[in-house]
């Protein structure tokens, strides 16, 4: 079945621009933390 091979690609690459946003994000908050930490002391 030809449509279970496409969902299945659809589904990973859904998943994968899904990850390289929230880890992005997570990466953008961990450095403002950093900076905030750095600032204070």
């Amino acid at each position: 079945m030809w449509w279970s091979s496409y969902v299945s690609a659809t589904v990973q690459s859904t998943a994968k621009n899904f990850i390289m946003k929230s880890d992005s994000a997570f990466t953008h908050t961990y450095r403002a933390y950093i900076k905030t930490t750095e600032c204070g002391e």
